[in-house]
């Protein structure tokens, strides 16, 4: 491909022809005629056709181009540099494609013209040799720390030598940074030639396909380099600015999606598509996008969107940050603390050189306002964070939680999450810090909107830049009166769980009916609450009524025995399967993973976690909700499916040292019940739990289904804006079948036989229903047991669990002193039943 390498190496040379369109050595501006404008559209028109990555825009540019020449656009245009800027606008606003331009160049320039047109590689060998083939700088920072200032990528034939110098002068730092703040691109032989310096084996970085040759060709690190390697397991930081571009993208893009590196700076320009020249006429010429990259891993490329940095910052911070995330990088693998305490000195160096460059407008923007927060958070790692993230949050602007979440390591993506979150509470006000360290953080907070509480958390990882590991958000109790700055050491687990709710006088159950209906009719009025209801007590419903559409298309009602989603209600099911297999032998819950899973990816999780540990959440593992999920939610069927997305992950801390809910933890438990059960998870539950209690409206059912009576859940979840959006199907967010770890479906009737089955002991002895109901770690203001939540409400115990995800909200609340139970199910966001829960939990413990 010596076309795109000659003409992606000109990216520099170009970029005088970028901004201004005369060049040096371009003819002085030319006036044009009718004759002149006609013959640079037409070839323009030719050139797009013929060459153009896709034919589809080529032909909608060409119609766009005459529809304005039969609008006489062009008419009063004679400044041939003016045309040429005019053509380029108009062309990108069609196409989106940042490559494509027309050139005015005149009769002189020595690069774009007839020598090297003729493959005059020497001349252009000479005057890249001046810019030193755009290796700016290659310097060792203080802490033995490489930097690589680059300003273009070119043709590894001509700049071989020098990058293999600069290369072999970095390879023994200890961690390396590549400045492409001011890279404009190049050729994508150089981008592979670079990496391979970065990797110990040969690895596919990247594709292009060819439109006028209709071939793909793949870009691969070099098995051998000469000089020395940098190898495949120093840090490797990258810069980024707006100003980075096309070659610079890629070379950005592969070490992303590689995780060979982590990129600092701004989202870079968004240029995908290799270009080459096409010559017009003696004074104009048009660079065509002929070709399209395509990721091996994404099967996409950065075309239009740029690439997203992992750490989003300014492009003149970037280098300081770098340099301090290189060196505690470097410092956490030293174990000689003569070494340590250098780089702790050197690390507070650049920092105080970092916090000099930094405005006061750029410091105040990151602060944490105390109006925000209205208590004093710690200055942690973990602290800093919620102080950010809460400044985001109530600020009730998608953009600004998605820069928020950009900044902290995680996916914009989640930022459509909390503005759902945001829509239904209004915000959150802080009451007081439950718990605190270093890495994780927990506070006592209400949201705006009803006033309700939560317990919410944030927990960071250990190592600079101290990216988001995980985010909590729990309905809990009010807290006893105590003082709103009160801190974690005087608010003990037990005064959360035994906080009481607002006290009321005692109803009658005709009295309860009354009330409740009152209530729930106003919120259905108000279109606050869809969904089905019941309370029963010994096993008696005394009411039970559902409320909204199960379908909003056909108007359909919702009815009590409509089928609603679980959400992670299914947790409960597969704790029971699971005491099941361990009352007849089967398994122990100090087994591990390994035991029954012998080809399970982790060692570590299969040497290390138990199922005591998957079942109570303090296993380690997280959720399956990755990048690998989106992919392939829609055609999820089975648990394999599921333990695909992340049973090569190791464990985010030392099994049974925490409780951090865990989607993925249930998924093993339920691959564990198909191994020893020797059934589907799916055929086991319906033969030994929904048969034997008589749920036969229970199931996980795949989307294709034609399923009877099912509601659709609704979400208003509204990423551009703070006000909730129109409500609409959730069909977006869901996979296609739900499995151990929850999204099957039930109803409320189901429900109560369900709570029936376990208190009458139809499923468990005694003994396996006490253990498996009874708490075994803290959780919020009250306990997780094996897969049961257990709280207690004005000094009543209950236990069940919840679910909840967008259009998807359902608790059970089972009371055994009392003999009340709570279903509750709607196909709204999870707010909407919160008031509902927390009015029917208010009257019967008042009873």
């Amino acid at each position: 491909m010596r076309i795109m390498s000659l003409i992606l190496a000109l990216v520099v040379s170009i970029a005088a022809l970028a901004q201004g369109q005369n060049g040096p050595g371009a003819s002085p501006e030319v006036k044009l005629d009718a004759a002149m404008r006609q013959e640079v559209i037409e070839g323009a028109i030719k050139h797009l056709n013929d060459h153009y990555v896709f034919p589809e825009i080529a032909k909608k540019m060409e119609a766009a181009l005459r529809e304005r020449m039969q609008r006489k656009e062009y008419d009063n245009i004679t400044s041939a540099s003016a045309f040429a800027s005019a053509l380029t606008a108009q062309l990108q606003e069609v196409s989106h494609d940042k490559h494509l331009r027309v050139f005015f160049t005149g009769n002189g320039n020595p690069l774009l013209g007839a020598s090297h047109e003729r493959g005059d590689r020497e001349r252009y060998r000479l005057l890249a040799s001046k810019r030193n083939f755009s290796f700016e700088k290659v310097e060792r920072l203080s802490g033995n720390i490489g930097y690589l200032d680059l300003r273009g990528f070119e043709d590894p034939e001509l700049a071989g030598e020098t990058a293999t110098a600069a290369m072999t002068f970095l390879a023994n730092t200890d961690a390396l940074i590549v400045d492409l703040r001011q890279n404009g691109g190049g050729d994508p032989a150089m981008v592979a030639f670079l990496s391979s310096y970065l990797f110990d084996q040969r690895t596919h970085l990247n594709d292009l396909y060819d439109r006028p040759a209709n071939r793909t060709e793949e870009f691969w690190t070099k098995e051998s380099v000469p000089g020395k390697r940098f190898g495949g397991d120093k840090p490797v930081y990258v810069l980024t600015s707006k100003r980075t571009f096309s070659g610079a993208e890629e070379f950005t893009y592969n070490l992303k999606n590689l995780k060979r590196a982590t990129i600092i700076g701004e989202v870079t320009g968004g240029g995908a598509h290799p270009v080459a020249p096409h010559r017009i006429n003696d004074s104009f010429m048009i660079g065509v996008p002929f070709a399209r990259a395509i990721n091996p891993i994404t099967k996409t490329n950065w075309e239009g969107t740029g690439v997203t940095p992992d750490i989003a910052a300014p492009a003149a911070h970037a280098l300081k940050i770098a340099h301090i995330a290189a060196l505690k990088s470097v410092q956490a693998k030293i174990n000689d603390p003569r070494l340590t305490d250098q780089l702790k000195n050197i690390i507070e160096t650049v920092q105080r050189e970092l916090d000099e460059i930094k405005s006061p407008a750029a410091a105040q923007s990151t602060a944490t306002p105390p109006a925000a927060q209205e208590i004093a958070l710690p200055g942690t790692p973990a602290g800093k964070t919620l102080g950010e993230f809460l400044k985001a949050f109530n600020s009730g602007k998608a953009d600004a939680l998605r820069r928020f979440h950009q900044e902290h390591g995680g996916d914009a993506a989640n930022a459509d999450q909390d503005m759902n979150f945001y829509n239904n509470s209004g915000g959150l006000k802080l009451h007081s810090i439950t718990r605190s360290t270093d890495t994780e953080i927990e506070v006592l907070a209400q949201r705006k909107k009803d006033n309700s509480w939560i317990s919410f958390s944030i927990e960071v990882e250990a190592r600079a830049p101290h990216a988001i590991a995980n985010i909590r958000a729990r309905p809990t109790t009010a807290p006893s009166a105590t003082p709103a700055n009160k801190t974690s050491s005087s608010v003990t687990p037990a005064e959360k769980t035994d906080a009481p709710a607002a006290k009321g006088k005692k109803l009658s159950e005709a009295e309860m009916i009354s009330e409740l209906e009152s209530s729930l009719d106003k919120q259905s009025a108000a279109d606050q609450f869809s969904g089905a209801v019941l309370i029963a007590r010994e096993g008696r419903p005394f009411f039970k009524k559902a409320y909204g559409l199960a379908d909003k298309n056909t108007k359909a009602p919702n009815r009590t025995d409509t089928k609603f989603n679980l959400g992670s209600m299914n947790k409960m099911f597969t704790a029971v399967a699971i005491a099941q297999l361990a009352e007849q032998g089967k398994l122990s819950f100090d087994d591990k993973v390994g035991k029954h899973l012998p080809d399970y990816l982790n060692k570590a999780v299969a040497e290390k976690v138990t199922i005591h540990h998957l079942l109570t959440h303090t296993s380690g593992l997280g959720s399956y909700w990755n990048a690998k999920f989106e992919q392939k939610k829609d055609s999820i069927r089975t648990v394999a499916d599921y333990l695909s997305l992340f049973a090569d992950e190791a464990p985010r801390f030392e099994p049974g040292a925490r409780f951090d809910y865990s989607n993925s933890g249930f998924i093993v438990l339920g691959a564990i019940i198909e191994k020893v059960s020797g059934q589907s998870y799916y055929d086991y539950v319906r033969e030994h739990i929904y048969k034997p209690a008589g749920m036969s409206n229970t199931d996980c059912y795949e989307s294709t289904q034609k399923i009877a009576n099912l509601a659709m859940g609704y979400t208003t979840g509204n990423e551009e804006s703070s006000a909730p959006g129109p409500r609409h199907e959730n069909t977006g967010t869901r996979p296609n079948r739900g499995g151990p770890a929850g999204g099957g479906y039930s109803t409320v009737e189901d429900l109560l036989k369900f709570s029936l089955a376990l208190r009458e002991h139809k499923l468990l002895s005694r003994k396996s229903t006490e253990l498996i109901t009874t708490g075994k770690v803290k959780m919020g203001s009250g306990a997780y047991g094996y897969g049961f939540g257990d709280l207690t409400v004005n000094g009543q115990r209950f236990f069940g669990h919840n679910g909840g995800a967008p259009g998807i909200a359902a608790e059970l609340r089972i009371f055994p002193a009392s003999g009340y139970t709570i279903a509750v199910m709607g196909n709204y966001d999870p707010p909407a039943v919160l008031p509902v829960v927390r009015k029917i939990t208010e009257m019967i413990t008042n009873n």
